[in-house]
């Protein structure tokens, strides 16, 4: 995004992960001016790496010199993903334990079962990997002392549907009710998916900006 001192634009993009970055992308090719509200410093055109080869400007890593964007984590976690017939409800209000302060945490509804933070498969597997790896397997202290699962891909929460009792948002991604306000990121999804849900959001932001017409 150029230098403006007007901020006039078509459309407000917040967030720039897969969904955000897609729409952005595809909304500025059909001829619309478009803002990305994103955490962290004003970005504009030059500031942008022409290619990933400039590692000054792409990559994070302020000990080294480089102010980029791209922040690469080494993980020494094993993720397991489970599927389930199951969902969680989550609620904002204040907490006891936060002294009256809001917080936002997940419920299981009535007549729904807890999805099980205990995976035989995934702990025997575990095990191995770190018998070759020599290290030390262990678990997430919230699965060890309370059986509480844990995950990285909370989905949900603004679902597609054909009409405003069975959805958030409409085929097109409009938030029912709402004229111009869209949804296109992983709330859309209704259900966790057991795999990374990357892809799967792309290409639903890819649908969604699909039916914007062009300017």
């Amino acid at each position: 995004m150029g230098k403006s001192d007007t901020f006039d634009f078509d459309y407000v993009i917040i967030g720039s992960g897969f969904g955000g970055s897609v729409s952005a992308l595809r909304l500025s090719e059909k001829g619309y001016t478009v803002a990305v509200l994103e955490k962290g410093k004003r970005w504009q055109k030059q500031d942008f790496p022409k290619t990933n080869w400039n590692t000054r400007k792409y990559l994070w890593l302020p000990q080294l010199g480089c102010y980029g964007y791209q922040m690469l984590t080494f993980l020494k976690h094993v993720l397991v993903m489970q599927t389930d017939e199951n969902h969680l409800r989550l609620e904002y209000r204040p907490r006891w334990w936060r002294l009256g302060g809001f917080s936002l945490n997940s419920t299981v509804p009535p007549g729904q079962n807890r999805a099980p933070a205990y995976i035989p498969i995934a702990n025997e597997v575990t095990r191995r990997l770190a018998e070759k790896m020599d290290g030390i397997p262990l678990s997430f202290i919230g699965e060890a002392l309370f059986n509480a699962s844990s995950t990285a891909h909370i989905l949900g929460g603004c679902c597609m549907g054909p009409t405003p009792d069975k959805g958030v948002v409409g085929i097109n991604g409009e938030v029912f009710g709402y004229p111009n306000l869209f949804v296109a990121d992983g709330s859309v999804v209704p259900a966790n998916l057991g795999v990374n849900p990357s892809l799967t959001i792309t290409a639903l932001s890819e649908f969604i900006m699909s039916q914007r017409p062009a300017r």
